[in-house]
């Protein structure tokens, strides 16, 4: 996968990605989410909505405590629970 500026040192502060601890096992997760990302707030103009799969587990992005949260499909939680997610940090899309 190509990461796109993603390792510029001029690169846009960064942002925090809630995501499902399973997710940990991705290869380069932070190129994968700033690029997904990118894209879709390119086409659509917001960063709520995004829906992705990685490794078996799909997740909806939506905006919790000034932070994207990637909530698990089968989530009914309204807040992210320590021991299911964890943070990334990712550059910021709405800079770059």
């Amino acid at each position: 996968m190509i990461c796109f500026n993603y390792c510029s040192s001029e690169m846009a502060h960064k942002q925090v990605y809630i995501v499902p601890r399973q997710w940990l096992g991705c290869d380069k997760l932070e190129c994968i989410l700033y690029n997904e990302m990118r894209f879709y707030y390119r086409k659509y103009g917001k960063c709520e909505g995004l829906v992705l799969r990685r490794t078996g587990v799909k997740a909806y992005f939506e905006h919790y405590s000034g932070y994207l949260w990637a909530r698990m499909d089968s989530d009914w939680a309204t807040i992210p629970d320590k021991k299911t997610y964890f943070a990334v940090f990712v550059p910021c899309v709405y800079c770059s």
